[in-house]
């Protein structure tokens, strides 16, 4: 585990390393410190150092002690005078490098447009071409997969076998990187394809109206619904264990401990819901929201699957969403009950969504590792977000908007090769409760009053009640 993290946002574009922000808190102590010394030097010489020298018989030795002092105090209002501009100086150049790093994306993502565009409006030329070689080529390969001992479904090993084999490379930050460029630009090859003006481009894509974008092409994928993919329906939410538990969480790592895992729970709960109840007051709520559980584009009966993966990027409400809103309802929660969200990969992304909507008194969100692309929290919410720079799944949402968010972020596997045949090892939840203890040790001010929100949000409740909720989805019959 590496011991370097890095935070930013909270509105602004600073970006500061742990080393920067400590170094900066270390010496506005000793600038604290000095000016302390200071007083209390000036304090002794207005009491001791006066009447020394006025005594008729003052030895010498006074004199000297005078001239200590008062260099003491120089020193003193030095070391605060210089710990001081120093302190300044190093939060100055964390701004700095957040606007560089800042003008490098939005460089970066102009000249990913543009190439975008480019490639979009030569499509049809370059899809005459390739289109009858990717079919041959295609031909061959499922003939080889027919001719072969295993069949078919040696492919699909194969392609397996070659993931396992291949596992740092979908855990490079360079492959992230190159991923996210590709999603965001999905826009500007839609535009180029359609011969749209570069200026209606920029309207309509995800920096101006997002009509085109990651939405507009999940939005496309609903198409296949009439033939069982991406098919939303129906689903219920339903209460399974309810306990008592001894208090409320403490720290982002003991949130993330919290989150279901529906894998490994005994009924494949997805959602938990923590109440706070004090004599007098309104209840209070946490609730904790897993991953997805089921991968297929086929929707099945869970509802944390693939269908909601995609309906969550479209305007349309997930069938994940839908669950969670009813686990709510059900666990009496309504528009002014004070409600914390926790989630984590596609939880995350429902937790930002819930905060987003308006419907609920948030009172603030830990989002980890999840794709939540444009969904944007209103201002005065406290957000953490956790993520790594060699996580693909986090890119795959689209463009973020600068939101008044604490990003906590760090390279999973920088100092360590990511584990053997683990094809995204950097999204594995407790990889990203390694990020959370290291979150915990930083010394900078917005995260650390984030959290602060977060743990007082339950910690004065007389009791702490979880109940734990099954989400499903219902099929009609016949």
């Amino acid at each position: 585990m590496t011991e370097s993290i890095m935070v930013s946002g909270g509105g602004a574009i600073t970006v500061a390393t742990e080393e920067v922000s400590a170094a900066a808190l270390a010496l506005e102590q000793a600038r604290d410190l000095a000016a302390t010394a200071a007083r209390q030097l000036a304090t002794i010489d207005r009491m001791v150092g006066g009447a020394l020298l006025g005594a008729a018989a003052a030895p010498s030795s006074a004199a000297r002690a005078e001239q200590q002092l008062d260099r003491a105090m120089a020193l003193a209002a030095r070391l605060e005078s210089l710990s001081a501009t120093t302190a300044t100086a190093l939060r100055l150049s964390a701004d700095a490098y957040g606007t560089v790093e800042h003008s490098v994306e939005q460089i970066t993502r102009a000249v990913l447009a543009r190439l975008g565009y480019g490639v979009g409006f030569v499509l049809p030329l370059l899809a005459a071409v390739a289109i009858p070689a990717a079919v041959a080529a295609a031909a061959g390969i499922l003939s080889a997969s027919l001719l072969a001992p295993g069949g078919p479904k040696s492919l699909s090993h194969g392609v397996r076998a070659w993931l396992r084999d291949n596992s740092d490379l979908l855990n490079s930050p360079i492959t992230v990187a190159l991923v996210g460029g590709l999603v965001t630009s999905v826009d500007d090859v839609a535009a180029g394809a359609l011969r749209l003006p570069p200026l209606l481009q920029s309207l309509l894509g995800d920096e101006g109206l997002g009509v085109l974008g990651v939405s507009s092409t999940a939005t496309a994928l609903l198409a296949a619904g009439p033939f069982g993919i991406f098919a939303e329906s129906p689903v219920t939410a339903r209460s399974t264990v309810t306990g008592r538990v001894d208090a409320a969480p403490t720290g982002l790592a003991d949130r993330i401990d919290r989150i279901p895992d529906a894998a490994a729970n005994e009924h494949g709960e997805q959602v938990r819901i923590d109440r706070y109840s004090s004599p007098g007051a309104p209840d209070r709520f946490d609730v904790f929201i897993g991953g997805t559980a089921d991968f297929s584009p086929v929707a099945g009966d869970e509802p944390f699957d693939m269908t909601s993966n995609v309906v969550a990027m479209t305007p349309l409400p997930a069938g994940s969403y839908r669950a969670v809103e009813a686990a709510l309802a059900d666990a009496g929660v309504t528009s002014t009950s004070e409600i914390a969200f926790t989630g984590y990969s596609q939880g995350a992304t429902l937790a930002m969504a819930l905060a987003a909507s308006g419907d609920y008194s948030t009172v603030g969100v830990l989002a980890v590792g999840g794709p939540f692309g444009a969904v944007d929290v209103p201002e005065g919410i406290p957000v953490i977000e956790l993520e790594h720079t060699d996580d693909l799944v986090t890119v795959l949402g689209g463009a973020r908007p600068d939101r008044d968010s604490v990003v906590v972020s760090r390279e999973a596997f920088a100092s360590t090769a990511p584990p053997p045949g683990v094809p995204v090892a950097a999204h594995y939840l407790g990889v990203y409760r390694e990020t959370a203890v290291l979150a915990e040790q930083s010394s900078d001010e917005r995260l650390r009053e984030a959290m602060r929100v977060l743990d007082d949000h339950g910690h004065d409740g007389a009791t702490v009640t979880s109940t734990m909720y099954l989400a499903e989805r219902v099929r009609a019959e016949g």
